[in-house]
Parts: structure tokens; C-alpha cells; sequence
């Protein structure tokens, strides 16, 4: 079994096996009142979403997370921190790993 990568002391991780989507945890949490820096990991999900309805297709051996962010900024300022964090991910594991390319996958 694969160990859950360390974090930061900002950050909270909460990793699964197998979840719904790791956005809906995200989510739920959220309503719960967890913290920004909560991040939610899966090493699969089983029912991920994409757009308009359509299902998203998770295996494992995939990166599968949300973070739970909360900015003091406008929501469509916000949420372009997502492609930001993203690409920024996909940039250093691209520049740490000698492997396939890194791309990433836009569901919404």
C-alpha cells in the first residue's frame, strides 16, 4: 500500500482508498466547518463528476484531490486559483520526476 504523502503544518490531509468524489468530500467537509487547508485525497473515486453531468472516469494510479480553500476574495476571483494550483502542481512533479509527460485534466 502506498504511504500518505506528507504536508505542510497549514495543511490537513484526509485520504481515502476509495471515495465518491473527492470534491463532494471537499464539500462535505466544508459544511462541517473544516478549515482551509484541508486537503482531500483519493487513490480513487468512484463517482467523480465532469461537465455537464457526465461521469468522470478515476482509476487508480492518478492524482485525485481537492483542497478546501478559503480566500478573502470575490468567488470569481477564487476560483481561478484552481488552474493556477494546478498547473504549478503539474510544472514541479514534471520538473521532479523523470516519467511520462504531466498533463492535466480539466472535469470542470
Amino acid at each position: 500500500m502506498t504511504q500518505a504523502p506528507r504536508l505542510p503544518g497549514a495543511y490537513r490531509l484526509v485520504s481515502f482508498e476509495s471515495i465518491d468524489s473527492t470534491n463532494e468530500a471537499a464539500k462535505r467537509l466544508a459544511g462541517e466547518g473544516a478549515a482551509g487547508g484541508t486537503v482531500v485525497w483519493a487513490r480513487q473515486q468512484t463517482a467523480g463528476k465532469a461537465r455537464r453531468g457526465r461521469g468522470w472516469v478515476s482509476e487508480p494510479g492518478n492524482l485525485y484531490c481537492s483542497v478546501l480553500l478559503r480566500p478573502n476574495r470575490p468567488a470569481a476571483e477564487a476560483m481561478q486559483m484552481s488552474f493556477v494550483a494546478a498547473t504549478a502542481v503539474a510544472d514541479t512533479v514534471a520538473d521532479a520526476v523523470a516519467g511520462p509527460l504531466v498533463e492535466c485534466k480539466w472535469p470542470n
